[in-house]
């Protein structure tokens, strides 16, 4: 016993320190990152004690059961130093989740069968007690699936090198601290691969390194704010600006993301809890092709998209550019989007107010005469049919002297509805004056466009408009009506004739003429 007290010392006080730190850690726990580190403490602590007890031990029953302990700890310490890593690399979503659970079944499960070994014998064949250099310890047989176990934390463990090693010779600004966590994860891999190999036997190091490593990993949190930096800086300053963010490499992979984005493409996947990472854009964003296809071409593009969604349409300006490493060779692109709902919103009221009747709400005169004029340009080019009907309402003046201003909005907007319910979608319909209104009618000839006049003369004919106090009025409506033809050089001409034609109707009111064509 002599022989291990020293050892037993200093595991104790491994133990004792990894104890301490993640108690004292915890008390600063608003330092991001702190929990996977406390976490990994807490397993350094467990393995330290453990391995001291398992010396301290007597008999085989209490080495064997404080073996386990050990064991436990030492297992669970890969899958928080992956956490650690993952954490400040910037790719926590990897252990979020079900994938945190997916992560820590093996773990778990090697566990529990060493706790229940003597059931099956699936992770120990035997197990004794030997004798060396006057220490006595167990000597146990391993399995395949043990191994099997065991290689799954190493491959952790070379995860978490490769990571850091990523970016140690990526992120040049912060070296410091990727070379802080390499040198806390290579102490204790290092100690506990030589054992593994038989140098350090009969003792295992392995804990007490964490010592060395825990006061580091300690040290760059509080001296380099190790997880307030980018990486991580990342969750908190670019998952909280109202942009969307999305970074897609050569592949057309997305690789990153934040949560503004992921609201904005609202992905199936982030609604069930997974991730976007790694799926290709075409499929992410099959709904906007236009957006996939801008990461076909090494160019800077700006467009804008409208999407459907809970709140209505929603209308976003996306900006994509080329991502370039130090010798301009593309390794993906960058797109920014940002909401531009409140924008488009104040362009539409600005353009309604700027073409709309206030009072009506169908076209001015000004927008009226600009639709016109580009479809009469369209069917003068491809020798279309093209007709014009110009209707005043009969009387109105009197109506208005009679029953005030506010029965005379009533009629006009009355008017408009039943001019709505016969006219078609593709029909431009405009206010032209206070009582007087056109409507023009592509690829419609006399005959059509006749009948057409007729039908809202009768419809109009057929209102009763109640003014309120159960009085009931009737109005009628007088129609000019004229169609292109081949001497007319600008809409004008037709608008001319049909006047013509209106001034004839209003002789006798609540008439139909025809002028020219």
């Amino acid at each position: 016993m002599q022989t291990i007290l020293p050892f037993f010392i200093m595991l104790v006080i491994a133990g004792a320190f990894t104890s301490a730190l993640a108690v004292y850690v915890f008390k600063h726990r608003k330092v991001p990152g702190v929990f996977p580190f406390i976490l990994l403490m807490v397993c350094a602590s467990i393995w330290s004690l453990g391995y001291a007890m398992e010396l301290y031990s007597l008999t085989f029953e209490s080495k064997l059961f404080w073996l386990n302990v050990k064991v436990t700890g030492a297992i669970l310490a890969p899958v928080f130093w992956l956490a650690l890593v993952l954490e400040y690399s910037g790719r926590k979503s990897w252990v979020q989740g079900k994938r945190l659970f997916y992560w820590c079944v093996i773990p778990l499960l090697a566990i529990l069968l060493i706790w229940t070994n003597e059931f099956h014998h699936l992770i120990r064949l035997d197990a004794r007690l030997i004798e060396f250099n006057a220490i006595t310890y167990i000597e146990i047989t391993r399995t395949s699936l043990s191994w099997l176990f065991f290689s799954y934390g190493y491959m952790n463990i070379f995860l978490c090198l490769i990571i850091l090693l990523d970016g140690l010779f990526s992120k040049g600004y912060y070296w410091q601290q990727f070379v802080i966590l390499l040198i806390s994860l290579l102490l204790p891999l290092g100690s506990d691969a030589a054992n593994m190999m038989g140098f350090l036997y009969p003792f295992n190091i392995t804990p007490l390194l964490f010592i060395p490593s825990g006061l580091l990993i300690a040290w760059g949190l509080y001296r380099y704010k190790l997880f307030d930096i980018q990486p991580i800086a990342r969750d908190k300053v670019i998952d909280m600006m109202e942009s969307g963010i999305l970074v897609v490499n050569t592949d057309k992979q997305i690789v990153d993301y934040n949560i503004r984005a992921a609201q904005i493409i609202d992905n199936e996947q982030d609604e069930q809890g997974g991730s976007m990472s790694w799926y290709v854009v075409s499929e992410v964003l099959k709904k906007w092709p236009k957006w996939a296809a801008a990461y076909d071409c090494p160019e800077e593009s700006s467009f804008e998209i409208k999407m459907s969604q809970k709140g209505g349409e929603q209308y976003y300006r996306v900006r994509t550019n080329p991502l370039l490493d130090s010798r301009e060779v593309l390794v993906g692109y960058l797109s920014i989007i940002d909401d531009i709902s409140d924008q488009k919103l104040k362009e539409q009221e600005l353009t309604h107010l700027a073409t709309s009747d206030s009072l009506t709400g169908i076209a001015n005169r000004r927008y009226y005469l600009e639709l016109s004029d580009k479809i009469f340009s369209a069917a003068r080019r491809y020798n279309h049919k093209l007709s014009l009907l110009m209707l005043d309402l009969d009387n109105f003046k009197k109506i208005n002297d009679t029953y005030g201003h506010r029965t005379g909005d009533l009629l006009l907007k009355k008017f408009v509805v039943v001019c709505h319910d016969i006219i078609r979608s593709s029909d431009v319909f405009g206010r032209i004056g206070g009582e007087e209104f056109a409507i023009t009618l592509p690829e419609t000839g006399l005959t059509e466009a006749f009948y057409a006049a007729k039908r809202i003369r009768q419809k109009v004919a057929d209102v009763k408009l109640d003014i309120g106090r159960g009085e009931m009025i009737s109005f009628t409506v007088s129609i000019g009506v004229a169609v292109k033809v081949p001497d007319d050089r600008c809409f004008e001409d037709i608008l001319l004739r049909a006047d013509n034609a209106l001034y004839e109707a209003k002789i006798e009111r609540n008439m139909v003429k025809i002028q020219g064509g």
